[in-house]
């Protein structure tokens, strides 16, 4: 059994959103279409009229072994679904997963609470898969429950565990998540992979009335030395700019060394509104790096709404 892990997913997450402002695949679980959601609705009342009638009676020894199978169906599913997320094309495999944790969120809460280890490593990303759309047929969602769960647990899971659960914060993107124990892992935190996973559910969770709440963390998040944290900080600043960020993005982004964050730092310049940094994005522009070139372009366009070209002598003249 290996540990599910975010933090690749996070990072190719940002990959893809560094080739154009709208491209990144979309968060998991987000309504496609309303014939699809009907769709769902009615399998989701299908599969639920299945596991009544096999829970009723059932003994302890069946509920294990029904549990058992569960688990061992989320273990090979979950990795299936993170490489369809990488490709575009998870929409499918989502709405399997929610069925299947929302159907026997029982069992999911159970082996993530009171399971081995290696079951509340898969419970604790499955638990992600639990928002139901709005319908009129009576299906009501799992997603505060989970959060519920989720929060109960935070702050004595061990790393392995912590990561997967943060996977899950990121899925659901609820305002309910505990903010303050993400942004404190993110400054404090001893694993990298932890606090990458933290500073990538903490751009998911956030709402415009709680961004001012985690400012300081996010600057700290610029220097760590990990290039996830710092790709994932980006990534926040970009939707909720601030003056700090753009402040300290504009000393740092000539001399980070890696190309990938150097152009998600332009786009954090980009969307700061601040026409004192025109200037470190024409720099920029002459980057060798075809990444970083493409986005500080199109940082440009953000930032001043016109589009003068690919080269620096074209912003120049």
């Amino acid at each position: 059994m290996t540990t599910i892990r975010p933090l690749m997913l996070g990072a190719a997450l940002l990959l893809a959103g560094c080739s154009s402002p709208t491209d990144a695949p979309q968060k998991p679980l987000t309504p496609i279409g309303q014939a699809s959601n009907d769709d769902l609705i009615a399998r989701l009342i299908e599969k639920k009229e299945i596991y009544r009638g096999q829970t009723d009676g059932r003994s302890s020894d069946e509920r294990l072994a029904q549990q058992s199978l569960l688990m061992n169906n989320l273990e090979h599913l979950l990795p299936s679904w993170r490489s369809e997320f990488l490709s575009g094309n998870s929409e499918p495999l989502e709405r399997v997963l929610l069925t299947e944790v929302v159907t026997h969120y029982d069992l999911v809460a159970d082996a993530f609470v009171q399971g081995p280890h290696e079951r509340r490593l898969i419970a604790a990303w499955a638990l992600g898969f639990t928002r139901v759309p709005p319908n009129s047929e009576g299906v009501s969602s799992r997603h505060d429950d989970a959060i519920e769960l989720l929060n109960s647990m935070v702050n004595r899971a061990d790393d392995d565990v912590l990561r997967n659960m943060l996977l899950a914060y990121w899925q659901l993107g609820d305002s309910e998540a505990p903010i303050e124990a993400m942004r404190d892992m993110i400054v404090q935190h001893h694993d990298e992979e932890v606090r990458s996973a933290a500073m990538l559910a903490l751009g998911e969770c956030l709402t415009p009335s709680t961004a001012s709440r985690v400012v300081d963390s996010v600057l700290v998040a610029f220097d760590d030395p990990s290039g996830k944290v710092r790709l994932h900080a980006a990534k926040l600043a970009v939707e909720y700019p601030h003056p700090a960020y753009t402040s300290r993005v504009a000393s740092l982004v000539r001399n980070e060394p890696l190309p990938l964050i150097q152009a998600a730092m332009a786009r954090v310049l980009g969307a700061s509104g601040d026409p004192a940094v025109e200037r470190i994005l024409i720099t920029l522009l002459g980057s060798r790096t075809p990444v970083v070139a493409a986005q500080a372009r199109l940082a440009l366009v953000e930032l001043t709404g016109r589009d003068e070209g690919p080269k620096p002598s074209d912003w120049n003249g």
